[in-house]
């Protein structure tokens, strides 16, 4: 709680300085500003990636501008609406992929697969059939899919599955196939390879402001307008996953509560002069007060100063322009997408206000909750306990119990999080922490790494792995292989062969004949052919005196040369 106004600036004040002047977002969300709000970020979540793809989207997309228009405070309201959301349903921007569909993954030539749980592989899959018709009334097409089972150990590939991906964590095969028309004018990008959204940044920032600014949930009002027509926060998050959070379910209260600190931390690093309002979601109000009276959002505490307007002063019109074609409700009747909202009873009662235009409140004292290890994406992956002995990273939510933290954050390394100890599987692992590329036994003598997957057997374990060293993962040891391998330890740039009388650089891929896969630019030579002079022309590239030579054989003809 502040107990001094010294160090802030009334609303009156930051309506003057923001509300006349309309900057560029770029000058409000800075690299500095973004570092604040993600110091973890991982790819494909950069600040420069998030900046391209705002302005790829505004160039292309007129009249549904994002940060764009308006006033300067109604471009901070928004971004701080916006990160709030986006830092939330991505972890702080550390997850790509959902952790309940996609924990556990490997590659197999190249694709990658993702080992679903026994509950992810007896759910619907965010795979809709019912949107595969476009003749129902009320649904357009989507993606076409259907319920995976799995492999004998439950992977799928993940260009199969339509969980949640990117900024937003954008899921349902209907979301995707939208996503995918108004990005890149077809269907067929996203819904033939839905995971380009975890992988390409382009798709993981852009899927996001096509879902803030196009999509309108079964509340038929996009995130945008909930923020800049009816100032309320509550409004996004009912058009984002209101089924489940407004109200929150008793499982889901403490995703609301990080979804709201996420918000606060957002609001006070962006200036914004008093938080929106969440009328439009049934019971944010009172989990607002919830998790600030029992310290689980800590980044609240500096806006519990004074009552706050009805309201949030957003002076100026808002996006004046209606969809060109109306967007769908997009909520199947069966089954019920996660993030499809239910119809809530708006509260009457509004947040807190003011912020500190300096930095976030400093803490004093221990919390005694627990946190996520977000100050080490080596690990551990594991909560821990705010006893006042270290220092909390920027944005980590609090917890009153470890189980709730560890869930949330890592339930693919739940024993550890726990500190529960199982004793050694007599499985194997993955050698994630170190070589040789191979995998182990856990027998209790080795440290498993975190999230390692174990195994029943290791030839498994290795083809899932170390396909590429299958022979010194599985403990074979064999004679020349009389196979082909590019010579990765050096010159000369050539397939050596795998007859005894080389080294074999470790992982390098066999052949069985001499391939033009890794020296297609010098072929003749690693073919070993020995061509004779063509005796036509080439241009000279080499020297670049604008001339055409003659290979007569003294001259050595450039590589792609044309003759």
């Amino acid at each position: 709680m502040v107990s001094s106004c010294s160090n802030l600036l009334s609303p009156i004040i930051l309506h003057v300085l923001f509300n006349t002047v309309a900057a560029d977002f770029r000058t409000i969300l800075t690299q500095t500003v973004f570092n604040k709000l993600a110091p973890n970020a991982t790819a494909p979540y950069t600040y420069a990636e998030f900046v391209n793809a705002v302005d790829n989207w505004n160039n292309n997309n007129t009249g549904y501008e994002i940060f764009s228009g308006g006033t300067e405070m109604e471009k901070r309201h928004e971004l701080a609406a916006f990160f709030g959301n986006t830092l939330h349903e991505s972890d702080a921007f550390r997850a790509s992929r959902e952790y309940f569909m996609c924990a556990t993954t490997k590659y197999v030539d190249p694709d990658l697969y993702c080992k679903l749980s026994t509950a992810a592989l007896s759910s619907h899959q965010y795979c809709s059939t019912n949107h595969q018709d476009p003749s129902l009334i009320g649904y357009e097409d989507g993606c076409n899919c259907e319920t995976e089972s799995g492999d004998s150990e439950g992977y799928v590939p993940a260009n199969q599955l339509y969980f949640g991906r990117g900024a937003i964590q954008l899921s349902w095969n209907y979301n995707y196939i939208d996503a995918s028309k108004a990005l890149t004018g077809n269907t067929t990008t996203l819904c033939q390879e839905p995971d380009l959204v975890a992988t390409d940044p382009a798709y993981a920032w852009g899927t996001a402001l096509w879902f803030w600014t196009m999509n309108t949930g079964s509340v038929g009002k996009t995130c945008r307008d909930a923020v800049l027509t009816d100032g309320d926060f509550g409004g996004t998050v009912n058009t984002i996953n209101g089924g489940v959070e407004c109200p929150a379910s008793v499982s889901y209260g403490p995703s609301l509560a990080q979804r709201l600190n996420y918000y606060c931390h957002a609001a006070t690093e962006l200036s914004i002069d008093t938080l929106l309002t969440f009328d439009d979601c049934s019971g944010m109000k009172d989990a607002f007060d919830d998790c600030v009276g029992d310290a689980t959002c800590t980044e609240c505490n500096v806006w519990t100063v004074t009552p706050s307007p009805s309201k949030a002063p957003v002076t100026s019109s808002p996006s004046t322009a209606a969809p060109v074609t109306p967007s769908p409700s997009k909520a199947p009747v069966t089954p019920s997408p996660s993030k499809a909202p239910v119809t809530s009873s708006p509260s009457t009662a509004a947040p807190p206000t003011n912020k500190p235009i300096s930095a976030a409140p400093t803490r004093s004292g221990a919390t005694g909750k627990y946190y996520p290890n977000w100050s080490s994406a080596s690990g551990p992956h594991i909560c821990l306990l705010d006893d006042g002995s270290q220092i909390i990273p920027d944005g980590a939510p609090l917890y009153t119990d470890k189980s709730t933290c560890c869930s949330l954050h890592y339930s693919w390394n739940l024993n550890q999080c726990n500190d529960i100890v199982t004793g050694p599987s007599n499985k194997y692992f993955p050698n994630w922490e170190g070589t040789p590329n191979v995998c182990l036994l856990d027998d209790g003598t080795l440290t498993l790494p975190s999230g390692a997957p174990l195994y029943v057997d290791i030839s498994t374990c290795c083809s899932s792995h170390y396909s590429w060293n299958l022979n010194q993962c599985m403990g074979t040891v064999l004679g020349p292989s009389n196979e082909y391998f590019p010579n990765w330890s050096g010159a000369p740039d050539l397939c050596l062969q795998d007859d005894g009388s080389n080294s074999v650089p470790d992982a390098v891929p066999f052949y069985a004949t001499l391939s033009s896969q890794h020296y297609s630019w010098k072929l003749n030579d690693c073919n070993g052919v020995v061509i004779p002079p063509s005796n036509l022309y080439f241009p000279d590239w080499v020297s670049n005196t604008g001339s055409c030579l003659k290979d007569d054989g003294m001259t050595e003809v450039p590589v792609t040369g044309e003759l």
